[in-house]
């Protein structure tokens, strides 16, 4: 994103390295230099304003799929 664009993010919103739905974060606090964000896997990052090029506001991948359990859903499954 812009450093416009950081500048506008507020508290709560949702971003995402590279665009990757699968390594989303949130933004925890706004300062006039940066932004906090709080990554899903557990890391937190203070991000300046211009250092935002590869954090995008939506994502541009699918996350990764979960494996379904259900064990009459598979071509496999004999009764």
């Amino acid at each position: 994103m812009t450093v416009d664009e950081s500048k506008q993010l507020k508290k709560g919103a949702s971003v995402y390295w590279h665009g990757d739905a699968a390594d989303a974060g949130i933004i925890t606090e706004t300062a006039w230099d940066g932004v906090t964000i709080a990554w899903n896997n557990g890391h937190v990052a203070k991000v300046h304003h211009g250092d935002m090029r590869e954090i995008e506001l939506r994502p541009t991948t699918k996350p990764y799929a979960q494996p379904n359990n259900n064990s009459n859903n598979g071509p496999l499954d004999r009764k």
